[in-house]
């Protein structure tokens, strides 16, 4: 049995809390350069479209993840793993004399997600009933109060993130609250959320052992232009060329297993191939499921595997590749099927490692 919270986000719609989410809002003929210095690779900046990048330490390793929303005078950046105040100043720092103007919006402006496989219809009642045909990765404005909407998500279910002026948010609130009596709408924390990233086979900042990795070893190298000069690409040219990076890979042990600690060593076909990333119980899977550093030659999808916990026998386990879960979303058709009759919607296990 899932816990409440866990079950709205996989069966219903809850709300996620983006506090922590930096928000900052570029504008003039100079956007372009400027992201072009600071991220891992170019943006398309296209009006309504959004795309993920990266922004890197000197050493390669995430600093943040990023969302880059075209707008029709420049772009809207919303970034994990730096605050706003932190994002302004460094893309502040690659454009001295380039003519742009960096607003953060974090005083000025609210940003909250709406998820779930029937988050549409919460978000329907802001921006229309067709919010639910805006592509994943656009962006439209919202209808009943000022704001915009942004088609996004990272566990596999319908997620939009909703950004709102300060002075709105009060009418955002209360609409919540009256949609809540019929839908719940309960608050998903930041590390559950990092969880359900993790069983659909998405990077989030908030699992501590991932962000410790270079996108190399992240399997992101789609978010990275290794010809770039930007901060941190030298480090990871030198990780690529010297052939010694090892992959991320899932892993899963049903049942009761205990769960290991991150840098754990962990064994594929009885050698030792890697050390634990992170790990955790997962209620919708049943069982323990986390992800390894592997060496590259061992870091394939169904080989038997295992971790040997201090003082007690190998826990056996074996690779498996994301997404884990058959997500809600996947089955439903918002001109079908409603959250007040999705009892009657028929849908495969929730888990396919079953």
């Amino acid at each position: 049995m899932l816990p409440p919270d866990i079950e709205a986000l996989r069966e219903g719609v809850a709300l996620v809390e983006q506090a922590h989410v930096a928000r900052v809002r570029l504008a003039g003929p100079g956007v372009f350069a400027v992201l072009d210095a600071a991220l891992a690779r170019a943006m398309p900046l296209q009006v309504g479209r959004a795309a993920p990048g990266l922004v890197l330490h000197a050493d390669g390793r995430v600093l943040a993840d990023v969302l880059v929303v075209g707008e029709a005078d420049g772009a809207l950046v919303l970034a994990e793993g730096v605050t706003g105040a932190a994002l302004g100043d460094l893309l502040r720092s690659v454009a001295p004399r380039r003519d742009v103007d960096i607003e953060d919006l974090s005083l000025t402006h609210a940003l909250v997600s709406v998820q779930g496989p029937y988050a549409w219809e919460v978000v329907g009642a802001l921006a229309g009933p067709d919010v639910f045909a805006a592509p994943f990765h656009t962006s439209f404005l919202l209808e009943e109060i000022a704001g915009l909407g942004v088609r996004a998500g990272k566990v596999g279910e319908y997620g939009y993130d909703l950004l709102v002026p300060r002075a709105d948010e009060p009418a955002l609130r209360q609409i919540f609250a009256h949609l809540a009596v019929s839908h719940g709408l309960p608050t998903i924390d930041r590390r559950t959320l990092a969880r359900c990233a993790l069983e659909h086979g998405s990077f989030s900042v908030d699992l501590p052992g991932a962000a410790a990795l270079t996108p190399l070893q992240l399997q992101l190298q789609w978010r990275i232009d290794y010809d770039r000069d930007v901060p941190g690409m030298a480090a990871l040219r030198a990780q690529r060329a010297s052939g010694s990076a090892g992959r991320l890979t899932w892993f899963f042990a049903p049942g009761d297993a205990p769960v290991p600690d991150t840098g754990q060593p962990f064994a594929v076909g009885g050698q030792l191939a890697g050390t634990v990333v992170d790990a955790f119980r997962s209620h919708a899977l049943g069982g323990v499921v986390g992800t390894a550093l592997l060496a590259r030659a061992v870091a394939h999808v169904g080989l038997p595997a295992s971790w040997t916990p201090p003082d007690a026998a190998p826990v056996p386990a074996r690779t498996v590749g994301p997404p884990l879960l058959n997500n809600r979303s996947g089955t439903i058709h918002p001109l079908q099927h409603t959250h007040a009759e999705r009892a009657r919607v028929e849908h495969p296990p929730l888990s396919r490692l079953a």
